[in-house]
């Protein structure tokens, strides 16, 4: 049991921050900060193109929104 905790926990939890601290020294915060808002939208994509999960008009407007407000503020 502990192998296996242990294991999730460095994986799913240690892992990514560390490789997300790394890879914030190689680009700036404000692209970071965008990029981190579009992964819950891609994610839910992912999922309904890959899983097979139901489309709802709020998930659908909620990835809408998303997408639209990064693309606003990649214009400036």
């Amino acid at each position: 049991f502990w192998i296996g905790a242990i294991g999730i926990s460095v994986i799913c939890c240690v892992l990514p921050y560390a490789f997300y601290t790394k890879g914030l020294m190689g680009t700036s915060g404000s692209k970071a900060s965008v990029l981190a808002v579009i992964e819950p939208a891609v994610g839910t994509i992912i999922g309904i193109l890959v899983f097979g999960e139901d489309l709802s008009i709020y998930k659908l407007i909620g990835i809408i929104a998303v997408l639209s407000c990064t693309f606003l503020l990649k214009e400036d």
